[in-house]
C-alpha cells in the first residue's frame, strides 16, 4: 500500500513536469515523445532516488552522489510543480472576490500544491522506517555464536 501511495505521488510530480516541458513540443515532429519520456523517467528517479536515500541513511552508509541527484530531482519537481500551480492559480475565477487575509491564504495555495508532493514521500519513508524497527523489535535476528576451535 506504501508503494502505491509512493508511486501515485511520483507520477503527480511526473505530471506536472510533463506540463512544463510540452510547451517545447513545437521544436521537431519528436519532441512530444521525448516529453513523455521524461515524464515516465520522473516516476522511475522519483521512486528509486527516494527508495535509495532512505535505504543508505537506515543503514548508515554514504549518501553523497544519492544526495546530490536526489537535490538536482528536487530542484526540477519542485520547480515544476511550482510554476503549473502558479499558473493555475490565475484561471481562477472567484478569486478577485476574496480580500484580505483570506485571499494571501489562498494565493499561497500554488506553495502548498509544490510541497505537498514532498511532503507524501517523506511520511512515507518515515512510516517504512517505524514499520522496519516494529518488525525488528517483534523478530530480532538469532545472534550467531562462534564456534572455538
Amino acid at each position: 500500500m506504501v508503494t502505491l501511495v509512493s508511486i501515485i505521488c511520483s507520477l503527480a510530480s511526473a505530471h506536472a513536469v510533463w506540463w512544463f516541458f510540452s510547451g517545447l513540443n513545437w521544436i521537431d515532429s519528436l519532441q512530444w515523445l521525448v516529453t513523455i519520456l521524461l515524464a515516465a523517467g520522473f516516476v522511475g528517479l522519483g521512486f528509486v532516488i527516494s527508495r535509495a536515500l532512505a535505504h543508505r541513511i537506515l543503514h548508515k552508509q554514504k549518501v553523497g552522489m544519492v544526495l546530490f541527484i536526489a537535490l538536482l530531482y528536487e530542484l526540477v519537481e519542485v520547480g515544476c510543480c511550482f510554476t503549473q500551480a502558479s499558473i493555475g492559480i490565475q484561471h481562477i475565477t472567484w478569486l478577485s472576490s476574496l480580500h484580505g487575509g483570506l485571499h494571501a491564504v489562498v494565493c499561497l495555495c500554488p506553495l502548498r500544491r509544490a510541497f505537498r508532493v514532498r511532503v507524501f514521500h517523506v511520511l512515507h519513508r518515515r512510516i517504512l522506517h517505524r514499520m522496519r524497527r516494529a518488525i525488528r523489535q517483534r523478530n530480532p535476528l538469532p545472534i550467531q555464536r562462534q564456534v572455538h576451535r
